[in-house]
């Protein structure tokens, strides 16, 4: 990539060095042939660090060699559509519960939307029930609504699969705050680069996984609430 590398790295045995040891020497390696070659004994190529990943099973593993696959393909959307996948930190709008440090990643005029419904789906709730609100939010979308929610149980994740497979957008509550190189992946990043997506957080990133507590569920739902203009629950 323009700006960084992926890679898969395969061991049948113990590595005789750490794995940052090797990376340090593929790195320094890169460095030292790269000053030669430009005549520059102060060429920097490469930032502090590395992320990595530990995978034992195939599957995983597969998906990994797909992403990184797909990877230029999501660098061409982000270069072209560079306001659909930039933080907005700070983020205000009148729809927004006021006296909260909010920030959003996507579209944030999503939240302009005359109509706007906030998705809670009980745990409890029937298959039957679950598509009764399936057909009410189609519907719903074709008139130009946007879902709001923050997806968590069974039913509210079939809903939002439901809306990206027949065109709709959604505003989705994230429980932790954003780090700091935060993109979203998956369907949520073709949804970002079609302008369909916006992703809200008021808690601060601590680095730490947050317990998703009933109370933390119930104010993510109160939230949801307050920033739609019409609810529907089941």
């Amino acid at each position: 990539m323009p700006d960084h590398l992926h890679g898969i790295l395969f061991t049948k045995e113990r590595l005789p060095r750490t794995l940052g040891a090797v990376i340090r020497g593929f790195k320094s390696g890169i460095t030292s042939t790269l000053r030669r070659l430009k005549n520059d004994s102060t060429l920097a190529v490469f930032q502090e660090g590395f992320h990595d990943l530990i995978s034992l099973q195939v599957d995983s593993i597969k998906a990994y060699s797909n992403y990184i696959h797909d990877n230029p393909r999501r660098y061409c959307l982000k270069r072209d559509h560079p306001d659909l996948f930039t933080r907005l930190d700070h983020l205000t709008s009148p729809h927004l519960p006021e006296g909260l440090p909010w920030k959003g990643f996507g579209n944030r005029f999503l939240l302009d939307k005359p109509t706007r419904l906030a998705v809670r789906v009980s745990r409890s709730a029937t298959s039957e029930e679950i598509t009764a609100k399936k057909a009410f939010f189609l519907e719903a979308m074709r008139q130009g609504a946007v879902l709001i929610s923050p997806f968590i149980s069974p039913g509210e994740k079939e809903m939002v699969a439901h809306a990206i497979e027949h065109g709709g957008s959604v505003i989705v509550l994230k429980h932790e705050g954003f780090p700091p190189l935060y993109k979203p992946s998956g369907a949520y990043f073709d949804l970002c680069a079609q302008g369909r997506l916006l992703i809200l957080s008021c808690q601060v990133y601590t680095g730490q996984k947050q317990p998703l507590t009933r109370e933390a569920c119930l104010q993510m739902n109160g939230w949801c609430s307050a920033l739609a203009k019409r609810a529907s629950t089941c």
